[in-house]
């Protein structure tokens, strides 16, 4: 007769009983581990924001802040001295340094010269191509036309000063694969 070695013990009684019956398995406690870590972890960062936001100056309203007194000298120009007149801006001064004369730069030349790359069916081809033709370092600028009736869209590039200019950047185009048009415009 065969024999049932799953159940033998070597006492040779009952078959042991599972330890895991009407127990809960390891799964159960690793939820509650975890469940707890979150509830820590959400406490803390609540306890921080509180700390964070009562550590923090309150902010002063409209009525709160104080300005200083008007000071008037009869001597002198009245000025109206504020709190806020000790600030300084900058760009008032770099600004002027920074101007341009336009037509000491242009030497008196009227011809400007524009490179045509395309001309598009949509606004949105335009678009496309431009922020294409912005990533190489190019001013590019699209315009519509008609041709034929039907409203299409020129792709360009310049305007620039001299033809030297804009042929360089034509040859930065062609090495790039991009065919252009140089337009002389007066």
């Amino acid at each position: 007769m065969p024999r049932d070695y799953a159940h033998y013990t070597k006492d040779k009684k009952r078959p042991k009983k599972s330890k895991s019956k009407g127990k809960k398995t390891g799964f159960g406690k690793k939820m509650r581990w975890l469940l707890a870590l979150l509830f820590i972890i959400v406490l803390v960062i609540i306890v921080i924001r509180l700390f964070h936001n009562n550590t923090a100056e309150p902010k002063k309203s409209d009525a709160q802040v104080k300005t200083q007194p008007i000071v008037v000298e009869k001597d002198k120009p009245q000025e109206k001295v504020t709190a806020s007149s000790e600030v300084q801006f900058d760009f008032y001064t770099i600004l002027p340094k920074a101007e341009v004369n336009v037509q000491a730069a242009n030497n008196g030349q009227r011809t400007k010269y524009i490179l045509q790359i395309a001309i598009v069916n949509t606004i949105n081809d335009a678009k496309h191509l431009e922020s294409e033709l912005s990533l190489l370092g190019l001013d590019v600028f699209a315009q519509p036309v008609k041709i034929k009736g039907e409203s299409k869209y020129q792709v360009n590039i310049g305007p620039y000063v001299t033809k030297d200019a804009a042929l360089s950047d034509q040859k930065k185009l062609q090495a790039n694969k991009i065919k252009t048009k140089l337009i002389e415009e007066k």
